[in-house]
């Protein structure tokens, strides 16, 4: 049944003269550009927040090697 309908569908937009489907595609393109303008965004601030953990884990491991490192007095040294 589903499949006679999506059957159907599809014979009433070939029937839509060339005119009708430009005019559709003009109305649904400001809808299109708004989800481009989400998405990017979206994944703009993603990287902008993995860029901010790979430096805090930068940071973080260079303050645990620093701290690693045990200072030695001047005497042992000789």
């Amino acid at each position: 049944m589903q499949m006679q309908i999506n059957h159907e569908q599809n014979n009433k937009e070939e029937k839509l003269p060339e005119a009708e489907k430009v005019k559709i595609h003009e109305q649904n393109m400001p809808e299109v550009e708004g989800t481009f303008h989400k998405r990017d965004q979206f994944f703009r601030s993603l990287d902008i927040c993995h860029n901010k953990k790979a430096h805090n884990n930068q940071l973080n491991t260079h303050i645990a090697k620093r701290a690693l490192v045990v200072k030695r007095p001047a005497s042992s040294l000789s």
